[in-house]
């Protein structure tokens, strides 16, 4: 099994190991003092630009969360937070514990804004709520997205209006970082916020989070608070020797490129396949929508979370790639995703289209086995029909012009999830449909193959500028009038499809009583 689950499911790398084993008999001093954390700290302030800077190393993530928000609020103040924030869904209420509510707001992509944060201030005035004192952040964020600089120095500038502390969860910092579309750098940690912490635990270390307060006022008395809530290691060099490894040179960053690296890789193929996602792909967490069908084949093989059922049908998925993930457990992930995905089931239906069985597309095709299908007819601005020419590697009926899209649903899909589904990987839009009539047909093609379905018609009106044919499903795209196309089929009937024009002049007869959705 290969785990996409995370990016800490592995140890640490081995610069880590070989720098722990080096220095293992090195007799130093206790609870951080040592001169190889000494060190560690001293090259994080040299990247940051800021030799001024106070650094904490801890254990993980929920400590270093509790720790600096319970040192910087008094009993009375609170934290702003996305209800997506890793300190409201998945610490198991560590800063409620500490005293502190967490005012959550809706983010946007994952992300806060100055707008929703100016909402909670509008909501507490006086002095019978608490009184919110903070923001705090993720980069990356839950979702994978990230903070761009203007985004950062948007925060920045109206938390200080505002008197608000601004402090950035980094326990993905490293793939925020090196991501394609990021323009941040360390040396921007520096001036953007008033604390924030470097990741170990997700970025090639054993464990550990490095805490940074830009202004060393605002660490005043926070070795106190380490050692009160037990984060005071005596043996605090073996969280020191880690970010030596990390920060005495780049691993720091490269580890996170990988990542990134790597799930762009995923990324590409899954959008090759024409599976859409919830957030656009942007670092190393990914949450492409996929058809159940497809989730639980892929589960043989590799471990993931489903993140969210959309419905019966579909759910977004979280795939995560680490500093340590194999490009050839890539490969094989997209190997078997491709095949998947080409290889297509249809549901077996009797003649009243309840479901019997299942079977692979082109055996049912050539056995002649009655099955579910759909077919999409799509209407311009101007109520003109379009039509689509069939891709020439298309095993039945190619060259041929027919309706904008057709298929068959998955089994465990319904016929409209499906028919979405098709017409976004056959013509690149996402739109609505309703289906308006149904028809049932059986008839030999010329390859010895057999259509014999039970036809879900669906209608819906587009937007022409937007569409984004996929040429292995069609060659050419045009838009006519229902008169002239079952003029046309009266003296070119061998360039339509037999459904075509089956369907058309059911279509036809149901417009002159229906309007266009």
């Amino acid at each position: 099994m290969i785990s996409f689950k995370n990016d800490y499911s592995e140890g640490a790398h081995p610069r880590i190991l070989e720098l722990l084993v080096q220095h293992n008999l090195q007799q130093e001093a206790g609870y951080g003092y040592d001169s190889i954390s000494e060190a560690a700290k001293g090259f994080i302030k040299q990247k940051l630009n800021r030799p001024e800077a106070a650094v904490y190393f801890v254990s993980g993530g929920t400590q270093a969360n509790l720790l600096v928000i319970s040192h910087l609020l008094k009993p009375y103040e609170s934290v702003i937070a996305a209800d997506s924030g890793h300190i409201h869904v998945h610490e198991t209420g560590a800063i409620e514990y500490t005293g502190h509510k967490i005012n959550t707001v809706a983010p946007s992509d994952g992300k806060l804004t100055v707008p929703a944060i100016a909402e909670v201030l509008a909501l507490h005035t006086d002095e019978h709520m608490v009184k919110p004192a903070m923001v705090y952040i993720s980069q990356s964020t839950e979702m994978g997205s990230i903070y761009s600089k203007a985004e950062l120095q948007a925060l920045s500038t109206y938390c200080k209006s505002q008197k608000l502390l601004l402090f950035i969860d980094g326990a993905r910092m490293a793939v925020a970082l090196t991501a394609r579309q990021s323009d941040v750098s360390l040396a921007d940690l520096g001036s953007l916020c008033d604390v924030f912490y470097l990741g170990a635990t997700k970025n090639g270390g054993l464990l550990g989070e490095a805490i940074v307060f830009n202004d060393p006022n605002l660490a005043d008395g926070f070795s106190y608070a380490l050692k009160q809530r037990g984060a005071l290691m005596a043996k605090g060099r073996l969280l020191g020797t880690q970010f030596y490894a990390l920060f005495e040179g780049d691993l720091f960053l490269e580890l996170g490129r990988h990542a990134n690296r790597l799930a762009e890789k995923m990324a590409d193929a899954l959008q090759q396949c024409r599976y859409s996602f919830a957030i656009a792909p942007v670092s190393n967490q990914l949450f492409p929508i996929l058809p159940y069908s497809l989730i639980h084949a892929l589960a043989e093989d590799f471990g993931f979370y489903i993140w969210e059922q959309r419905n019966e049908q579909e759910a977004v998925v979280r795939l995560v790639t680490s500093w340590a993930t194999a490009e050839e457990h890539i490969d094989l992930f997209i190997e078997r995703l491709r095949e998947l995905s080409t290889q297509e089931f249809v549901i077996l239906v009797d003649e009243n289209d309840q479901a019997i069985g299942s079977m692979e597309k082109l055996e049912a095709h050539v056995k002649n086995l009655k099955h579910r299908a759909f077919s999409v007819f799509l209407f311009d601005g101007k109520g003109d029909l379009i039509l689509q020419q069939r891709a020439a590697g298309k095993y039945h009926s190619p060259g041929l012009w027919t309706n904008a899209c057709c298929g068959h649903p998955r089994p465990g899909e319904s016929t409209l999830v499906a028919a979405q589904r098709r017409t976004f990987e056959e013509l690149g839009i996402q739109m609505s449909i309703e289906e308006v009539f149904t028809l049932s047909y059986a008839e030999e093609l010329a390859n010895n193959l057999w259509e014999n379905e039970f036809d879900h018609v669906f209608i819906g009106t587009y937007n022409q500028a937007i569409l984004q044919p996929n040429p292995e499903e069609v060659s050419a795209l045009k838009s006519v009038s229902i008169a002239a196309v079952q003029q046309d089929i009266q003296v070119n009937p061998s360039a339509y499809t037999f459904w075509f024009k089956k369907i058309i002049p059911l279509l036809h007869d149901f417009l002159k009583t229906k309007a266009l959705p």
